[in-house]
């Protein structure tokens, strides 16, 4: 019996991380789009780091944290809050509740 539950644990672990690394990668791409572009150095590099079961979506350029914070910059192309606006548009919550759903099915 505890073997089988672990198998299950084990399962859902699994079903857990795959949609949270796929939810992410969803977020990063819309991210990038949103990213100012100007030389194209912010957009290309965004990241998707795993630990186990956590999931990160950074930016590495030194410039990033103020592009995504300061209101008052103008963008030609790409905006403020970048990241922010991906994740509120991809649903991040609903999106990994049917990633794991579906991989448990």
């Amino acid at each position: 019996m505890v073997k089988q539950n672990n198998a299950k644990l084990t399962e859902i672990e699994k079903a857990a991380r795959d949609a949270l690394q796929d939810t992410a990668k969803d977020v990063l791409k819309l991210a990038k789009q949103k990213a100012p572009k100007k030389k194209g150095d912010l957009r290309r590099s965004g990241r998707v780091l795993v630990d186990d079961v956590t999931v990160r979506v950074v930016f590495r350029d030194p410039a990033a944290w103020l592009q995504h914070e300061r209101l008052d910059y103008r963008h030609d192309d790409g905006e403020a809050k970048y990241l922010e606006h991906a994740v509120d548009e991809v649903g991040v919550e609903a999106d990994i509740t049917s990633g794991v759903i579906a991989r448990l099915r």
